[in-house]
């Protein structure tokens, strides 16, 4: 298989989360490599996702795309920076704000690498939590924006961390519901003064294909190592999880890659 990544790994919740992956127009089952032998190649190609210019810069954008993109403005990293209105500095894209930030919002409590505070678009809930790798998380709250989630949940890290640290999440560590029911009761009333609407919902509990969690981790660079080789022992968030290390799938959008079982 071969072609530049389309974007991220697309995800399905089931007993475990089945990944495909999207290169040029051709999806791949990636659960079906689990257990083998492969290798992973840059070709040395990349392709902006938007104008497809040659030169990726940064999540599958060349430099003057991703600076003039809503999908990459800093409110989508940071909502509570969102600069709607403002005549000075306007929103990228009309039609993106009503389509993405004028929706329904949810913040949730999960669990990755620890508890963490997070927030995303409503009916997103589940993907966003796999794409962070999470083995637990449950809803706890909505609003009626994007903005609005950014402030609550800017209120909430006060208390709860907001990222992943993907090292300790790719070493498979546990976590127990009940810790994560008594957050949810810390959470909650950290939020009884303000204006959302508190949900109660069952926590979802996520298993991801890994046949085994490595004891060290590092970080696989396909710009200065192009070729990837071992056993894919299995699949966490958006990392190929190998026998010596992990490869952010994610990271590598715009970037044409072949994959070959061995």
């Amino acid at each position: 298989m071969q072609g530049y990544i389309k974007s991220k790994m697309k995800v399905d919740l089931q007993d475990k989360v089945n990944y495909s992956l999207l290169l040029n127009d051709e999806s791949y089952n990636m659960n079906e490599l689990i257990g083998k032998k492969i290798c992973l190649t840059f070709t040395g190609n990349t392709l902006c996702g938007t104008c497809k210019d040659k030169k990726v810069w940064k999540q599958g954008h060349c430099y003057p795309c991703f600076m003039s993109q809503a999908c990459t403005d800093i409110c989508i990293v940071s909502p509570e920076k969102c600069h709607y209105g403002e005549e000075s500095n306007p929103c990228r894209d009309e039609s993106f704000a009503q389509e993405v930030c004028f929706k329904t919002h949810t913040i949730y409590l999960s669990y990755s690498s620890n508890v963490k505070v997070g927030i995303t678009r409503g009916g997103n809930e589940k993907t966003r939590w796999i794409d962070q790798g999470a083995t637990m998380a449950l809803p706890i709250a909505r609003v009626k924006d994007r903005l609005s989630s950014g402030l609550v949940e800017v209120e909430l890290k006060k208390y709860f961390k907001d990222r992943t640290s993907w090292q300790k999440m790719l070493k498979g560590s546990s976590y127990e519901k009940e810790e994560l029911l008594e957050a949810k009761k810390q959470a909650l009333e950290a939020l009884k003064n303000l204006d959302v609407e508190l949900v109660d919902e069952d926590i979802t509990i996520i298993n991801y294909p890994v046949l085994e969690y490595p004891l060290k981790v590092k970080s696989y660079n396909l710009e200065k190592t192009p070729q990837v080789e071992g056993k894919l022992m299995g699949i966490k968030g958006q990392y190929l999880v190998f026998e010596s290390g992990a490869l952010n799938i994610r990271k590598y959008e715009g970037f044409e890659i072949s994959i070959n079982i061995l």
